[in-house]
């Protein structure tokens, strides 16, 4: 049985890789948790921009990649 018949179109979109590397990045240098990463993210522009963002939303992540 192949991956597609097993797993078919079951789970979450991918995310940006830019968005992905960015927020871990930040999460270990700032030795955050998840939640407050992202809380951090929808309150910083540079954070953002950082992440590969084009323009500055106050959005939650999950909302905003979507």
């Amino acid at each position: 049985m192949g991956f597609k018949q097993r797993y078919g179109d079951k789970g979450a979109d991918a995310k940006p890789v830019p968005l992905l590397a960015g927020l871990e990045y930040l999460k270990q240098i700032h030795k955050l948790s998840d939640e407050n990463t992202v809380v951090m993210w929808c309150e910083n522009p540079y954070w953002q921009y950082f992440c590969g963002m084009q323009f500055f939303t106050h959005e939650r992540l999950a909302a905003q990649v979507q």
